[in-house]
């Protein structure tokens, strides 16, 4: 939105809010004036949204590769799957996609569902992905 634009919305805003204001208890002209003035609030809110340099999103924590977690995930059976899961988002972020969004919960929940052994079908194909990667 350029400037002249966004002075005529101030200006139209203005006016119109002043002519709702004048129009007291007479809602016949104060509903269209209040009206005029919300619409044209808006649009400016809209060009401050569009023109707004929002912050990265809060960087996600990642959970150090460390063997005992693993074993311990391992061990844990399907309670400790999530973070096998997690674990391994973290690595494919790191290694070729920084911008990879974490497992669903509906597909974390599909995977404590499997058996032990489809289980570990899905962590060697996930690593047999992230080793091919160069």
């Amino acid at each position: 939105m350029n400037t002249g634009f966004t002075v005529l919305l101030c200006v139209v805003a203005l006016l119109a809010s002043g002519l709702a204001v004048a129009a007291g208890t007479n809602s016949s002209a104060a509903l269209p004036a209040a009206a005029v003035a919300v619409a044209a609030g808006a649009l400016l809110l809209f060009g401050v949204v569009g023109r707004t340099r929002w912050p990265p999103g809060r960087p996600i924590p990642t959970l150090p590769a460390d063997p005992a977690r693993v074993r311990s995930s391992l061990r844990a059976g399907e309670h400790g799957r999530p973070a096998l899961v997690l674990l391994l988002d973290n690595l494919e972020r790191a290694a070729r996609d920084p911008h990879r969004p974490n497992t669903t919960v509906a597909e974390l929940a599909r995977l404590r569902a499997l058996s032990p052994e489809e289980f570990r079908e899905y962590l060697t194909a996930r690593v047999s992905e992230l080793e091919r990667q160069p």
